[in-house]
């Protein structure tokens, strides 16, 4: 009879062995996929008080500018209904080539 211990041990070796499989790897890291064009990922990691909200900010919301008061931060306008960040003015040309979404 198989115990707990037996079976775990098993899966976890049948994981490992999966995993350092070179077809799984390369599909997984994407190696050697064909590539579509200059595509791009941005990513951004906020920490702290930087939010989405302050990140991307809707212009002429009301309640959003009153829940946020004096914590608003300075930002530039993008569409005319949302506005980026002045921190992150950087990202602003790729904005206007549309490669930012």
């Amino acid at each position: 009879m198989m115990d707990r211990r037996f079976f775990l041990k098993g899966l976890g070796l049948a994981g490992c062995s999966a995993a350092a499989h070179p077809w799984l790897t390369t599909l997984t890291l994407a190696e050697g996929a064909p590539s579509f064009g200059d595509n791009r990922l941005v990513v951004i990691i906020l920490r702290g008080a930087m939010d989405g909200l302050d990140v991307v900010q809707p212009q002429g919301d009301a309640g959003f500018t009153a829940a946020r008061g004096g914590l608003l931060s300075p930002a530039t306008d993008l569409d005319g209904t949302f506005a980026l960040n002045d921190a992150l003015s950087g990202l602003r040309p790729l904005w206007q080539a549309g490669e930012l979404a």
